[in-house]
């Protein structure tokens, strides 16, 4: 399966289903199922700030988000924008998992087969 590293919170924001286009600098012509990966960085607070204001939601305090761990599976299914605006990844029927899968995350599109 075809996997996206995502920084918190923004990962969570999908995992609930909140957050249904993810912005990238780059495009695919991939489209599919994806799992989620919630990277391993700390969330920075501005980036908090952010989520809760964009997508209206409640965040779990920063001990209880989960990183380094696939989070959920979604399908990707368009991709739009250009180079000079950035691009929007379009993703749907998301599935968080009941227990996240703890796994290194890497650039870009990457293979997991841990699900």
């Amino acid at each position: 399966m075809k996997a996206l590293t995502i920084k918190q919170p923004f990962a969570h924001a999908i995992a609930i289903g909140a957050k249904l286009v993810e912005y990238r600098s780059w495009k695919t012509d991939y489209r599919g199922p994806l799992a989620i990966h919630a990277g391993c960085a700390i969330p920075r607070i501005t980036d908090w700030d952010e989520v809760r204001a964009h997508y209206n939601i409640d965040l779990p305090d920063d001990q209880e988000f989960v990183l380094g761990a696939i989070v959920a599976t979604a399908e990707l299914i368009n991709v739009t924008g250009d180079a000079d605006t950035g691009y929007e990844w379009h993703l749907s029927s998301v599935m968080p998992l009941s227990k996240p899968v703890n796994c290194l995350g890497k650039l870009r599109l990457w293979e997991t087969d841990v699900l």
